[in-house]
């Protein structure tokens, strides 16, 4: 779920998840942009919402 999500992604990296990774690249965030992904993090995220 999005709480263990953002709780793995600070434990990892250190970095707020939500204040980060919310525009990150087209599918990160709420909603998807479409497009293709842009890097191996936005291909989690296009996996996850689709």
């Amino acid at each position: 779920d999005l709480w263990q999500w953002g709780q793995m992604i600070l434990k990892e990296t250190g970095k707020l998840p939500f204040s980060y990774y919310t525009a990150y690249g087209c599918y990160c965030g709420w909603g998807g942009r479409g497009g293709k992904p842009k890097a191996d993090t936005d291909r989690c995220c296009f996996v996850h919402d689709c």
